[in-house]
């Protein structure tokens, strides 16, 4: 198994880290997410925002912000999380965290 097939297969189980970011309490409709891209010495030149997704402001040269606005019950926030890996691994960036509703204020 690989690096991105295990850290899928935490998203799925619960037991990836990126699921501290979601707040429970908080879970109807859709918010506005925010994800981090950081960017690592072999990473494309030009980054490319994932479909749907907006760049927001990039940082350091390598550490760039997307945001769009989704579903965030549990189902939706793992298919997005899971698709946010295989964007980063596909364009050699690191998926660093996300953030969602009241934790972007």
């Amino acid at each position: 198994m690989t690096r991105l097939d295990d850290s899928i297969q935490s998203i799925r189980d619960g037991t990836s880290l990126y699921w501290a970011f979601y707040d429970l309490d908080h879970v109807t409709g859709e918010e506005l997410v925010e994800v981090r891209f950081d960017g690592m010495a072999d990473s494309d030149p030009t980054f490319i925002a994932p479909p749907g997704w907006q760049i927001d402001r990039i940082e350091r040269d390598s550490v760039i912000f997307v945001r769009r606005y989704q579903a965030v019950s549990r189902d939706a926030v793992a298919i997005m999380l899971e698709e946010m890996l295989q964007h980063a691994a596909t364009h050699r960036y690191r998926f660093h965290s996300w953030l969602h509703g009241s934790a972007l204020a």
